[in-house]
């Protein structure tokens, strides 16, 4: 079993984001293995949406020695989120 650490009295932002990432992939396999176990064909996955660059970097080493480095490497928090579907795409 896996002990959440409470943050409440010395909140790290990079280990709790870690730590809801984690979450969200005991809870994927959790849901998968009672899926299978019911025999209801449907599959989940837990994905990693890539580095995206929002303030969750503040204050790291990087964003301090090259802050201009997230702006070239990483997503911007915008256009991760309003992704439009292609001119092609037939919605119901």
């Amino acid at each position: 079993m896996f002990v959440f650490h409470d943050y409440s009295t010395h909140y790290i932002p990079s280990a709790s984001y870690a730590q809801s990432k984690l979450a969200q992939v005991i809870f994927t396999k959790s849901l998968d293995s009672k899926l299978r176990k019911h025999n209801i064909p449907v599959q989940v996955h837990a994905v990693h949406p890539g580095l995206v660059n929002t303030d969750l970097f503040n204050g790291t080493l990087l964003k301090t020695i090259a802050p201009w480095v997230p702006s070239l490497l990483f997503k911007v928090a915008f256009s991760a989120v309003f992704i439009t579907p292609p001119m092609s795409w037939k919605g119901d």
